[in-house]
């Protein structure tokens, strides 16, 4: 399964640490700000570097207070 997670600070990095291991599961991470990843995940700072044609789910872990901000520099940085 192709999972695109969108923000990888305190939810979505708890998210990815408990479903990182799972076989079958496969992660891009879509965050300007993410650090520490694991080695070999797929990381992207633009809405403009992804198909969503490639992914079977799409996760949503950021607070509602920074998503306006977060999915317009992500579009329109």
């Amino acid at each position: 399964m192709n999972i695109l997670l969108i923000g990888c600070e305190n939810v979505g990095g708890a998210l990815l640490r408990q479903w990182l291991y799972n076989i079958g599961y496969r992660f891009t991470i879509a965050s300007p700000t993410a650090t520490g990843l694991p080695v070999g995940m797929k990381h992207v700072t633009k809405a403009t570097q992804l198909s969503l044609a490639e992914f079977d789910m799409v996760l949503i872990a950021i607070k509602h207070k920074k998503l306006r901000t977060c999915c317009l520099n992500m579009l329109f940085p």
